[in-house]
């Protein structure tokens, strides 16, 4: 594989900048409880999970998503496809650290996306081969060792590498299914290696869901032209980078409203409360009790030390909100 010719503009890099600084900003997010950061990661999986199975064809709402999460049996197509890409995020999401970027993890991976469906089932019977054919298993291991080697030696941006290998891989289209599910697990594999640790935090998937159109625009305009001796990847790098803006867009009210108190002076729940109040704009006492899973007494005492130190304010009716 021969080394991509890259031209970016002024527009490009401005985006790599933000989510840079976005990384860089959610180091806030160490003021945060560990019972919210994970409630913030169980809500991203699910709606990654769920906006993965619908765009593979399934109707599943996220709420249905959670049941077959929580031990629900899987029954059907709609079932295995979100079974397979829990499975699969999950083990990403806990090793990604030991997961290289090799044809044998990468077949293990797709194995596991498919292990829940008879496809799955089959491929694993014929050996689970890392590609379609010959052709096929030379272009994708040709793309691994460039991806590594691009990342190990910063022969450029890390933002930038995994968005190549996101178009080329959906390009080469290694698999007889799974490819656009694989390709953006691998993409969330590749940024949590880069360091991008709010990954688990967002829903990639539910962003590509909303923007699904553009999406499949996007690669399509600069996979036709990676024949060319200077591609255009500006179509990609583009809807690929602001779609990360778009996630920082979603988890930034979970940090931004509260960069300005000190965490070393105020309880975990406090900071709970100013975190939900930040995402909710306003809630009762009940609501806040229930999605802390604290006993109402605790968060009353804790509305009125945040009341008193000017942070929320009351709405009435025992309704609180973030003070302006």
């Amino acid at each position: 594989m021969r080394q991509p010719s890259i031209t970016i503009g002024k527009d490009i890099v401005q985006l790599v900048a933000e989510v840079d600084e976005f990384e860089k900003q959610w180091r806030t997010a160490n003021k945060l409880s560990p019972a919210r950061l994970e409630q913030l990661r169980r809500t991203a999986f699910i709606e990654s999970v769920g906006a993965s199975a619908r765009m593979a064809g399934a109707t599943l709402t996220n709420a249905q998503v959670e049941a077959l999460l929580s031990g629900s049996d899987v029954h059907n197509r709609d079932g295995a496809l979100a079974a397979g890409y829990a499975d699969t995020l999950e083990r990403v999401l806990e090793e990604h650290q030991d997961l290289d970027l090799t044809p044998e993890h990468l077949g293990d991976l797709h194995r596991t996306l498919l292990r829940h469906s008879d496809s799955g089932e089959h491929e694993a019977d014929s050996g689970s081969r890392a590609a379609r054919d010959d052709g096929k298993t030379q272009e994708l291991q040709d793309l691994l060792r460039w991806t590594s080697d691009a990342l190990n030696e910063a022969t450029m941006h890390p933002l930038l590498i995994t968005a190549i290998f996101h178009v080329l891989f959906q390009a080469i289209q290694p698999f007889q299914e799974g490819n656009g599910r694989l390709a953006r697990i691998l993409t969330d594999l590749l940024l949590l290696r880069a360091g991008y640790d709010y990954l688990p935090y967002t829903s990639f998937e539910a962003v590509i869901e909303k923007e699904k159109d553009y999406y499949r625009k996007a690669l399509q305009r600069t996979q036709t032209t990676l024949d060319h001796d200077s591609p255009d990847w500006q179509p990609w790098f583009a809807f690929f980078l602001r779609y990360l803006k778009m996630q920082k867009a979603k988890l930034a009210p979970a940090i931004e409203q509260i960069e300005g108190v000190d965490s070393q002076e105020l309880p975990a729940l406090s900071m709970d409360v100013l975190v939900l109040l930040s995402q909710h704009g306003e809630l009762s006492l009940a609501q806040m009790s229930e999605m802390t899973g604290a006993d109402k007494k605790d968060v009353e005492l804790r509305l009125k030390e945040l009341t008193e130190a000017g942070h929320i304010q009351s709405r009435g009716e025992g309704r609180y909100s973030l003070a302006h």
